[in-house]
């Protein structure tokens, strides 16, 4: 077994090349630049959720109050008149500094996480093939919890900011 406190020169780094990484994918080659459509009439669907006053948050609509609704037959009229919508209102106060130092504080955790099993699994002088191929399959594994909306990433962290 090798103890964390060992392993923070590589969590350091690994959080560092993720972090390197994902900003060359995201900034400069643009690859998930087509993900997200414009509004139609935008200023008039802004200017409709205005005076809501929704809170930072992920949204759904139309949503069932539960499961005994969802089968309701006005239920079902409303989702088929349409449309469906899933909304994330972020706060006007984001700014791309803060996300960017959450998802560096994001891209640490999870790399105490894979050195942590990997620590566990592997003993000192393993070959570094086999270690890359134990905190890849970690990283693979836990994929799904590495995917937040960025109101989720921004409200789980804000203690830490």
């Amino acid at each position: 077994m090798v103890s964390l406190t060992d392993l923070w020169l590589p969590i350091l780094l690994s959080a560092v090349l993720v972090f390197i990484a994902s900003s060359l994918i995201h900034m400069v080659f643009g690859w998930h630049a087509g993900d997200w459509s414009k509004l139609p009439s935008e200023d008039a669907v802004l200017d409709a959720l205005r005076p809501f006053d929704l809170a930072p948050g992920d949204y759904v609509a139309p949503r069932p109050a539960s499961m005994a609704e969802m089968n309701t037959d006005e239920f079902k009229a409303k989702a088929a008149r349409g449309p469906r919508v899933m909304l994330t209102v972020l706060a006007p106060e984001n700014g791309m500094a803060r996300n960017l130092a959450l998802w560096f504080v994001y891209s640490i955790i999870f790399a105490v996480f894979a050195a942590y099993v990997a620590g566990v699994s592997l003993a000192a002088g393993t070959p570094y093939l086999t270690v890359f191929r134990l905190t890849d399959d970690v990283g693979r594994q836990s994929g799904h919890l590495r995917a937040p909306s960025r109101a989720s990433i921004a409200e789980s962290a804000s203690g830490l900011m």
